[in-house]
């Protein structure tokens, strides 16, 4: 027989507001024919008849105690794929963990451990900040008045998760007893000294982006910036970095004799911001089972122009890459090659780069604690794929200098974060 302590998740939804009763409801009739997005296909499993839809078993509902309403009908919205302003073809939320993991995405369990976190730390920084009245006499969080805090204080998804990730001894504790008690002094002054960082943050340069389609169109920088405005260096790109892991339909089999990146790089070479013999020094990311597709565009295109030094970058435990490897079947997290690519001679009058002598063979980097302000962007918006953020503030600090331009293709935000934050 069931207690009342075994059924919370069940009486939470049952208990819930009539409008999340709904969304549930449309959940588990989603869920019996099928409806629900497959991560791995990014179709609806009806449409796969050899796939069964996971089942929804009495864990499924266990993290939902301790969740607020709004945030039950959050995560209900997230299974059905109906997440605000998201555009991916896939949910943010899903049922069994894939074959090879998405970004954005989470296990129902996960989700649920880190909203509860995290509406404990925003309730704590309410009480330091009142004038912003961050929660209601019910204890739910005033999302506008949320929102106006993270525009006055420049707070982020990003650091709001090195946030939690470095308070989260004290939260997990908190959440799991679920009662009201004296918050740890070592815990406020977390929150205190999170908020005079992100009040007092300083950036430099400008970001510009240019959004490319799945259908490998390239639009207008953002700002309707020129080339020649975006190219406001008159050195030259001293650097740039291209993730081949990430680049729209990557993991698409290409036709019978071509390579797996061909449309994209066409696509690219059309472009032209950068040209492809334009950096100074190139950095390319790439699995080890795709790496010799990679050499060979580098042979064919490129081994006039550049040296090329081979790398390894080995990710850590607490990595999103491991957990890609562990969904993969891989009992050890795989390394990651990088191709360090150093112009022989430059037409812009810089001093080649002398790879052996600036770059590591290996780049090992210890399990990561976020103290200093570059660490509030050490989860970024593809946090499965990214490397560390460390990693990306080394490199940059080997090859360029201040209020110079450096160009991301595809390689993720914390680049973008390394590149602009100011120390």
């Amino acid at each position: 027989m069931k207690t009342v302590q075994d059924l919370k998740g069940e009486l939470k939804l049952i208990t819930s507001s009539d409008r999340t009763w709904a969304i549930w409801m449309r959940v588990f009739h989603a869920h019996s024919n099928g409806e629900l997005i497959n991560l791995d296909t990014e179709k609806k499993y009806k449409e796969d008849l050899k796939i069964k839809v996971p089942p929804i078993v009495r864990e499924f509902f266990r993290p939902l105690q301790g969740l607020l309403d709004a945030e039950l009908y959050k995560a209900a919205e997230h299974l059905l794929k109906e997440t605000p302003r998201r555009t991916a073809p896939y949910p943010k939320i899903f049922l069994k963990r894939p074959r090879f993991m998405k970004p954005s995405t989470y296990h129902i369990k996960e989700w649920c451990e880190y909203r509860k976190k995290k509406t404990l730390a925003m309730r704590e920084i309410g009480k330091l900040v009142p004038a912003y009245s961050l929660t209601d006499a019910d204890g739910e969080i005033v999302w506008d008045n949320w929102r106006g805090l993270k525009i006055a204080y420049h707070i982020n998804g990003v650091s709001m998760k090195a946030l939690i990730r470095a308070a989260s001894p004290f939260l997990a504790q908190r959440a799991r007893k679920n009662v009201k008690e004296t918050i740890d002094e070592r815990e406020t002054t977390l929150y205190k000294h999170f908020l005079d960082r992100k009040k007092n943050a300083k950036f430099e340069g400008v970001a510009r982006f240019c959004p490319v389609t799945s259908q490998l169109k390239f639009g207008k920088w953002d700002t309707h910036a020129s080339r020649a405005t975006v190219r406001d260096d008159p050195r030259g790109c001293p650097f740039a970095i291209f993730d081949f892991r990430a680049f729209p339909n990557s993991w698409k089999q290409p036709p019978p004799g071509t390579p797996f990146y061909d449309s994209f790089l066409k696509a690219f070479k059309a472009f032209r911001s950068p040209a492809l013999l334009e950096p100074n020094v190139w950095l390319w990311i790439v699995d080890q089972e795709r790496s010799a597709a990679v050499v060979g565009l580098y042979n064919s295109t490129m081994d006039l122009e550049y040296n090329i030094f081979h790398s390894t970058y080995v990710p850590a435990k607490t990595e999103g890459i491991a957990a890609i490897e562990e969904a993969r079947g891989v009992k050890q997290a795989g390394a990651i090659c990088l191709y360090f690519l150093t112009r022989k001679s430059s037409p812009s009058g810089r001093l080649p780069v002398k790879a052996k002598n600036v770059f590591k063979k290996i780049y090992e980097l210890p399990p990561p604690h976020p103290k200093e302000l570059m660490d509030e962007a050490m989860f970024a918006i593809c946090p499965a794929t990214e490397l560390r953020m460390d990693f990306y503030i080394g490199v940059l600090k080997a090859v360029t200098v201040m209020s110079e331009t450096v160009y991301n293709v595809f390689g993720g935000t914390k680049f973008v974060y390394a590149a602009l934050v100011s120390t």
